[in-house]
C-alpha cells in the first residue's frame, strides 16, 4: 500500500488528521512531518530521506512557520520536475483559517484541494471519494486508498 503524509507544525493537530485517518479505518502506512523544512527535505530525497517513497497522498497545514504549507507545495512542485514519480501524488491543504489569497497560491502550485480544520471522518471520507485519481476501497479490514 502506498503511503500517506501529514505535515502539521502543531502535533496535536497531527494527532488529530491521524484519529481521523484510523477513524475512517483507511489502512495505508501513515508517515508524519512537525513542520515544512523536514518535509521539503523528504520531497528533495535528500539526507535520510534518500530513497524514500513518494507518498500518493499528502496533507498539508497552510499556516506553518517558519516554512508555510505553500512554500511546501512550491518546493514540491519545483521537485516534482526531476523526480516523477511525486507527480502522482495527491496534495491536500488544510488549515484553521480561509486564508483565500495563501488557498490559491497553493492551488497554484498544485494542490488538489483544500479542508478547513478541525477535520470530521465522515468530511475526510466524503473528500478522499471526491477527488480525482483518488480511488477508496472498502475492505474487509478497512479502506484502503489508491490512485486510479
Amino acid at each position: 500500500m502506498l503511503p500517506i503524509i501529514i505535515v502539521d507544525d502543531a502535533r496535536e493537530d497531527v494527532a488529530l488528521a491521524s484519529r481521523v485517518l484510523v477513524q475512517c479505518q483507511v489502512l495505508n502506512p501513515v508517515a508524519t512531518f512537525f513542520g515544512g523544512e523536514e518535509c521539503i527535505k523528504f520531497i528533495e530525497a535528500k539526507g535520510d530521506y534518500e530513497g524514500r517513497v513518494a507518498p500518493f497522498l499528502m496533507f498539508l497545514d497552510l499556516s506553518m512557520q517558519p516554512v508555510s504549507g505553500v512554500e511546501v507545495l512550491c518546493s514540491w512542485q519545483k521537485a516534482a520536475e526531476k523526480l516523477p514519480e511525486l507527480k502522482q501524488s495527491v496534495l491536500v491543504m488544510l488549515s484553521g483559517v480561509q486564508d483565500l489569497k495563501m488557498v490559491n497560491e497553493g492551488y497554484r502550485c498544485g494542490a488538489a484541494t483544500f479542508l478547513t480544520k478541525p477535520l470530521r471522518a465522515e468530511d475526510l471520507l466524503q473528500m478522499l471519494k471526491a477527488v480525482k485519481r483518488l480511488k477508496v476501497e472498502h475492505t474487509a479490514d478497512g479502506i484502503v486508498v489508491s490512485l486510479t
